[in-house]
């Protein structure tokens, strides 16, 4: 490798300092005011070594894309744009580097609270043939201003500013007011592996609201690898289907809080990076039915 400069692009978001909005589902507030620099920076990864010589690295250039509040996100187009969701409930398009000032209409509303609103999105693996977009959400649930569902949806996407027939295809049976991510990947066989996220106990515990806890109990989909078929049904040979008091869709149980998934391309199995607790940051090779140990087993301290 030479350790001339590497042309890398990066989305980044400006750090701003936002007002407090409203409670409840919000969709089309408009970003916070950019404070990312116009031109791309020049990052150096050389270092010095236990002795203080010089251990030379490859320089970075990195080209800040502009206008974007709090990213969640993206997925490549075959053309090479970029699909971004942001946090708030906006699906964002970039085309060479600039970002498209109007959003793609047809995100459904989200509950933008407690970092849930709108998560992950990706294209379905045969997405030039049948146009799906694939994306997770956290519905506001009727009559609450603080609690949401965690969905996995779809529509179709064309290349223009809007997605058609959009549908739900999983919900959560229960709901959340904590915080908690959905991320998800498509795997080998076409099945969705879809983790979601229950990292600290409720506020103002009551019925029907998943808590920490839930992470252990088997009829819960919260704190979940769970794995769905691409039309949002439990997958058949799921290690769980048919027993009593066990969600069809779990997959593996005992996770706090999935920030990445991805599937190994040499041998299939699905890697997780997890938001652990305090220090506990975790790395885990997820195998069908095992347990992960949250909230009963960790290796730091819970916040």
């Amino acid at each position: 490798m030479s350790y001339g400069t590497k042309r890398v692009r990066l989305v980044l978001c400006a750090a701003v300092l936002l007002l407090p909005a409203a409670p409840g589902a919000q969709q089309a507030a408009a970003p916070p005011r950019d404070t990312l620099p116009e031109g791309p920076l020049v990052f150096d990864s050389s270092t010095r070594g236990p002795a203080g010589s010089p251990l030379p690295g490859p320089k970075f250039r990195v080209v800040p894309t502009r206008g974007l509040a709090r990213p969640y996100a993206l997925a490549f187009l075959p053309d090479g744009g970029i699909l971004i969701t942001e946090r708030a409930g906006r699906l964002r398009l970039v085309r060479n580097g600039v970002l498209d000032p109007e959003p793609i209409a047809g995100i459904p509303p989200v509950l933008d609270r407690n970092f849930k609103g709108l998560n992950d999105i990706v294209l379905h693996p045969r997405f030039a043939e049948n146009r799906w977009v694939y994306f997770t959400y956290y519905k506001p649930e009727p009559g609450t201003t603080d609690t949401a569902r965690a969905v996995l949806a779809r529509g179709r996407y064309d290349g223009g500013h809007a997605l058609s027939d959009v549908r739900d295809l999983f919900t959560t049976s229960s709901v959340v007011n904590g915080a908690s991510g959905a991320r998800f990947v498509f795997s080998g066989d076409g099945t969705i592996y879809l983790a979601i996220g229950i990292p600290i106990p409720a506020t103002r515990p009551r019925e029907g609201l998943a808590t920490v806890t839930d992470a252990q109990d088997p009829n819960s989909h919260f704190g979940k690898i769970l794995r769905l078929n691409d039309d949002g049904s439990a997958a058949a040979d799921n290690p769980f289907v048919g027993r009593p008091g066990h969600k069809p869709e779990v997959f593996a149980l005992g996770i706090r809080n999935s920030m990445g998934l991805t599937v190994h391309p040499v041998t299939g199995e699905l890697w997780e990076t997890e938001n652990g607790p305090q220090g506990g940051d975790e790395i885990n090779i997820i195998r069908a039915g095992k347990n992960y140990g949250w909230p009963n087993l960790s290796f730091r301290r819970s916040y």
